[in-house]
């Protein structure tokens, strides 16, 4: 089965109030996938597949990173 980054984009992430801004966090299915597929990498038991999954995956907490990054700096300018 190919991964669809835009499957969890629509439901791995949520919007959480942390000291009065919103910020995007992986929802705890998309954790516990990240969790889980990083745990078969420590180990070298990952499939092709699996790896490609996983590299999607931790782009996204870049790119979520990111953006909660600018949000906060958004914030502190005002």
């Amino acid at each position: 089965m190919k991964f669809q980054l835009s499957l969890w984009i629509e439901s791995g992430i949520q919007i959480n109030k942390v000291r009065n801004l919103y910020l995007f966090k992986f929802n705890l299915e998309l954790q516990y996938k990240l969790d889980q597929l990083t745990e078969k990498k420590k180990v070298d038991v990952l499939t092709s597949a699996e790896n490609d999954e996983l590299t999607i995956i931790l782009e996204l907490n870049q790119i979520l990173t990111l953006l909660n990054a600018k949000i906060i700096a958004f914030n502190d300018d005002y």
